[in-house]
């Protein structure tokens, strides 16, 4: 968690979405608070809506897409060494 409060989450080149499990928004959102996620959080209904299900729905999944919506790291640690990549230029 250390390394998304550092590294993603004040980076304005990157944002973070966390697509929860929970089937409403409230319950979706108190989750969040309590786990003191500081970014958006969407439910698994609304993430289809939006198509973000295309990436994943496997609990916990990651994506790193671009701005075009191309896939470019589907793990953590994949996602972690891309963004880094991406975001020291």
């Amino acid at each position: 968690m250390k390394y998304f409060f550092s590294d993603i989450f004040k980076n304005p080149q990157v944002e973070f979405i966390h697509v929860s499990q929970d089937e409403d928004l409230e319950s979706a959102l108190e989750w969040a608070q309590t786990a003191k996620f500081p970014w958006l959080t969407v439910t698994s209904k609304d993430a289809a809506l939006a198509k973000l299900d295309i990436y994943g729905t496997e609990t916990p999944s990651y994506a790193l897409i671009s701005k075009h919506g191309r896939v470019l790291a589907t793990t953590e640690e994949t996602a972690k060494a891309k963004l880094k990549e991406l975001t020291q230029k």
